[in-house]
């Protein structure tokens, strides 16, 4: 079912940076452990459309490299039951090779 909330809870601190950015409502939500932000992409905003662009959102840069931004993101959804499907190519599985990759050689 579609997606008719989503809650983004903050579970720590960042001083400098870090917010959750609504370009199209220009407003940003300064992360604060224990504080959430609650939006309803469902609602339309648009004719036609099913879902209410305006936010879309992002997370803006940490300006510190001392702390990291930690949150928890539940999405409340129309139906009572959801399915979660995986489109082919796209489990984590399928990555790791490109991952291990990525990663250095171990130096002896």
């Amino acid at each position: 079912g579609q997606r008719t909330a989503t809650v983004l809870v903050y579970l720590a601190d960042i001083e400098g940076g870090g917010a959750t950015a609504f370009r199209d409502l220009g407003v940003a939500v300064t992360p604060e452990k224990g504080k959430a932000c609650i939006f309803f992409p469902s609602l339309g905003g648009v004719e036609g459309c099913p879902c209410d662009l305006r936010t879309l959102h992002a997370g803006e840069p940490n300006e510190s490299n001392e702390a990291e931004k930690w949150i928890a993101q539940l999405w409340l959804r129309e139906e009572p039951e959801y399915i979660a499907t995986v489109p082919e190519g796209s489990r984590a599985e399928d990555a790791l090779d490109g991952v291990l990759r990525l990663l250095p050689t171990p130096t002896a």
